[in-house]
């Protein structure tokens, strides 16, 4: 072992002059500076390596511009989101951008459409989502609770010419692209409407001057100042309906009469059809079909119930088995019997035929040898362990086979010649 120890200790001192000889401190200082990068490079000082100043990357939603510090090597990395996309703040990346439909604005903090929301009387009605005044047809209004268009029923409301609209705030025509009919340029509806009062004001004035002369079979409606025949009457299929009015008070009494087989119902106040009694006719047919005696074909019988032929046994087969049906004529009840293949058994809580499973290995017996009454607890593997021990001396005694062998040597002593 000494003389291990000094041979490393000389080898080591031996080739130490030789190193430091080697290596100048000129030759370390050239092999230090490392050589310079290129142009749009910088050396890392985290890495010591040439690294390129701004890097562009592109996916199918992010345009990602990375620029490096050439001081501290720290890159300052930056987003920007393509056409048709948005930057999502919770998960830091580009989602798709929602696309909303006519009437509805985009929000860009929550990537959501919102209904946009116009006043009575104005609608978007194009892709600018401008709230634009709606001009409804002739012959329909704006309705006050849904701001759209509906029918002007029995012309509840006047109708406006081409280019204007009811202002129904004041039941005037208002220009449209105004405010209403209170704006200066709508003041032509304003003029209409003292046409309209005055023609109202005039027809009152005649009305009460001159006393109308109405044919015969009608009178004068006080309510309306208007002709109306005393009595009218619709026909329709199942009856008809008689109005007659007061030529007094002008109110109406209605009084509906039906036709033959109908019923006038007091709950509907409509003509229903009256259902005829057919007990009888069908009473008397039966007797007649009882008094017929019937002949079915072969392999059928007759039902006492219906009058009908039916098939005496009926079998309906299957892969598993077939269902057989007998059908008794002189009670008219149907037995079912269900038979089953070779191979198969019927199944009592299915009624179905289940394929038979054959254990072929029965029929032979299982020898199990005897293993003895007790089980010991514990084993010792003593050959395991010897063989271990044994392994590891021989390993030992090959590493120090040498110095064993000057120890024998010096031990024994040498005989003499």
């Amino acid at each position: 072992m000494r003389r291990l120890m000094t041979t490393l200790i000389a080898i080591v001192l031996a080739f130490t002059p030789a190193l430091t000889v080697a290596l100048t401190p000129v030759d370390v200082e050239a092999k230090s500076a490392p050589k310079p990068c290129q142009d749009g490079y910088f050396r890392s000082p985290l890495t010591n390596r040439c690294k390129k100043l701004v890097t562009v990357s592109e996916t199918t939603s992010t345009i990602t511009t990375t620029v490096y510090n050439p001081q501290t090597g720290i890159p300052n990395v930056t987003k920007v989101c393509k056409a048709g996309y948005w930057w999502n703040a919770k998960t830091s990346r580009c989602n798709k951008k929602k696309v909303c439909n006519i009437g509805y604005r985009w929000l860009s903090w929550n990537n959501t459409c919102e209904k946009i929301i116009c006043e009575i009387g104005f609608k978007v009605q194009d892709a600018s989502n401008i709230c634009k005044r709606l001009v409804c047809e002739r012959g329909h209004i704006i309705n006050q609770k849904t701001g759209n268009c509906v029918k002007n029923t029995h012309g509840k409301y006047k109708t406006c010419e081409d280019g204007w609209t009811l202002d129904l705030r004041t039941l005037k025509c208002a220009k449209v692209g105004t405010k209403g009919s209170d704006d200066p340029r709508s003041k032509k509806s304003q003029n209409v409407a003292k046409q309209y009062q005055l023609k109202t004001f005039a027809s009152i004035v005649k009305t009460d001057s001159e006393t109308k002369d109405c044919g015969e079979g009608k009178f004068l409606n006080p309510k309306t100042n208007r002709c109306k025949n005393l009595q009218e009457v619709k026909e329709t299929s199942t009856g008809k309906t008689i109005t007659t009015y007061d030529p007094e008070t002008g109110e109406a009494t209605t009084e509906k009469i039906c036709n033959e087989g109908y019923v006038l119902n007091t709950e509907t106040n409509r003509c229903n059809k009256v259902k005829e009694e057919t007990s009888s006719s069908s009473s008397t047919s039966s007797i007649v079909k009882e008094n017929e005696t019937k002949t079915c074909p072969e392999g059928k019988v007759l039902n006492p119930k219906t009058n009908r032929c039916k098939t005496a046994v009926s079998i309906k087969e299957t892969t598993t088995g077939k269902t057989v049906t007998t059908f008794d004529p002189e009670t008219g009840e149907e037995t079912t019997e269900k038979i089953c293949n070779d191979g198969y058994s019927l199944d009592s809580e299915t009624n179905r035929c289940k394929k038979v499973k054959i254990n072929e290995g029965e029929d032979y017996e299982l020898d199990v040898p005897e293993l003895g009454g007790e089980a010991k607890a514990d084993f010792i593997a003593t050959m395991s362990v010897i063989l271990i021990a044994s392994v590891g001396i021989l390993i030992v005694t090959f590493q120090y086979r040498k110095e064993l062998f000057n120890l024998i040597k010096r031990i024994i002593p040498h005989k003499k010649p």
